[in-house]
């Protein structure tokens, strides 16, 4: 007979439910859906962490229903978020059941959104305003001779990525990335790209990546590799350059496999910060190691405590900031220090381009405060299919997105080299970036029919194009997401178009 528990405890409007198993028995909880009757409408919420909330519209209440992902016991969530799944071990066995689910009901729909549990970045100050370069291709010569020319134009404040420079190339031979590819220049040609970098008043990162295992590194062993319940290889990326197939990395080793490679980065470049690959971009139950022999094995939790450990590793390594893909970052916002923000979370899909909802009320209440993204993704990630950002009108949305949602200036493509767009970033976003980074929000509003009004009014008629936002310090942001122009404050501002005020601060 399987003996299961449940507690209640209630926080506001969040019913808390645990659920616990007395045996090893239980392959999976569903949650179930919302009854027919509430005739519910998903709100989509740009970087939601969890089941995006609903519109109870019989009943004129917001709804969620989710798991809370801290703690569980589970191997993973499905794509629905009813569903906690626990796999079979590969010895046989499952992981006892254990999982608190959160139900809550509002008219108020923030009541409902998640704390996401982690502490603030610790280099909030440092980061904020800064503009982020991110290189992608050109022997290391060539990049230099870009981070020269924008020097002489006067780019000076900017944390600069560079993506492609591992030993035998991009997504190659991981985790093994140093000496520099001799291809694109070698040790002594990155190094001097560093130093003109941080000669600009630059913060240089170099992309490093500990969850793809691949074959052909020299050190390879598959008791590095992950397993899943039928013992073989769990799969990662396949490099379609190389052709090589990569095996997931088993959690546990992630720290491990960094410290042979971060301090010799470290040692022989001298950067002052860093880019760590996918862990932010994905949700936390991602994959999961299924090997029976493995500590924490069949449960996600080993994967968010390894990544956790593996970003803290780098802060010390580097003494400097640590920056991610972004996508599903909100879950692991404070635990490193900035991502490109792409969508892809909530129930907001990436490429929406400037189609994408200004719903602002998560992001800058749950994400902004404790970490500093920037940018809206890569351009390649925003547009929708099509289009180009060289547009003038694309760059212009995307440019009003990063403002309006808190974040700060990014470059990337192949327009990080050209000055104008870089100076544009620097000096237009830069200094109104630089204040809202740091700051808490005071009041977000949304225009309804020609009227200021909060979220819930704004969610239940899918209202988000056109939104004021005012931060603790008295600035104010608003931002026109519609092709018909708007007038505030005696200026007209036209498709995606945007004015910051506060004190010393007009920019538009």
């Amino acid at each position: 007979m399987l003996h299961l528990s449940m507690q209640f405890s209630l926080n506001g409007k969040l019913l808390t439910t645990t659920v616990t198993a007395a045996q090893p028995w239980v392959c999976g909880l569903d949650i179930g859906a919302w009854p027919f009757t509430a005739n519910s409408r998903v709100i989509p919420v740009p970087y939601y962490a969890g089941t995006p909330p609903v519109y109870l519209q019989s009943f004129g209440l917001f709804g969620s229903a989710m798991y809370d992902w801290h703690g569980s016991n589970a191997s993973s969530f499905d794509t629905s978020g009813r569903q906690a799944i626990y796999s079979p071990l590969t010895n046989g066995t499952f992981n006892t059941l254990s999982e608190k689910v959160v139900i809550g009901v509002s008219t108020n729909l923030p009541d409902l959104f998640p704390d996401i549990g982690n502490p603030p970045s610790p280099h909030m100050s440092a980061v904020a305003g800064k503009t982020v370069i991110d290189i992608w291709a050109g022997s290391f010569d060539d990049v230099t001779s870009g981070l020269r020319r924008l020097g002489s134009y006067g780019v000076n404040k900017c944390a600069v990525i560079l993506h492609n420079w591992q030993s035998l190339g991009y997504d190659n031979a991981l985790p093994q990335h140093y000496p520099a590819n001799p291809s694109l220049g070698g040790d002594r040609a990155l190094i001097n790209f560093v130093q003109t970098g941080q000669g600009l008043g630059c913060s240089v990162a170099l992309h490093e990546n500990y969850v793809d295992y691949y074959p052909d590194y020299s050190s390879f062993t598959s008791s590095a590799v992950a397993l899943a319940s039928n013992l073989s290889l769990m799969p990662a990326w396949f490099n379609s350059t190389t052709q090589l197939q990569a095996y997931a990395t088993k959690p546990t080793w992630f720290v491990a496999n960094a410290n042979q490679q971060s301090p010799q980065i470290k040692s022989r470049y001298n950067t002052n910060s860093s880019f760590i690959d996918v862990n932010s971009s994905v949700p936390p139950w991602w994959r999961t190691d299924m090997d029976a022999g493995s500590k924490g094995a069949g449960q996600f939790a080993t994967f968010v405590n390894a990544t956790k450990d593996l970003w803290s590793y780098e802060r010390s390594v580097y003494q400097g900031p640590v920056f991610g893909e972004g996508g599903n970052h909100s879950y692991w916002t404070g635990l490193l220090d900035g991502a490109e923000a792409q969508f892809g979370s909530g129930g907001v899909p990436t490429n929406l381009g400037a189609n994408a909802p200004l719903f602002l009320d998560f992001n800058l209440t749950k994400v902004h405060p404790y970490q500093v993204n920037h940018g809206m993704g890569y351009y390649e990630r925003w547009v929708t299919p099509g289009d180009d950002i060289s547009r003038t009108d694309l760059r212009d949305a995307y440019r009003m997105q990063e403002v309006v949602y808190g974040h700060a200036p990014f470059i990337g493509g192949q327009s990080w080299s050209d000055p104008a767009k870089v100076l544009v970033e620097q000096n237009l976003v830069g200094p109104v970036a630089q204040r809202y980074g740091t700051q808490t929000v005071s009041s977000i509003q949304y225009q309804f029919k020609g009227n200021w009004t909060d979220i819930n009014t704004a969610s239940k008629a899918g209202a988000w194009n056109r939104v004021q936002v005012r931060y603790s310090n008295g600035d104010t942001i608003v931002a026109n997401g519609m092709q018909q122009p708007m007038t505030w404050q005696g200026l007209t501002l036209p498709a995606y178009g945007w004015m910051a005020t506060g004190t010393n601060l007009l920019a538009y």
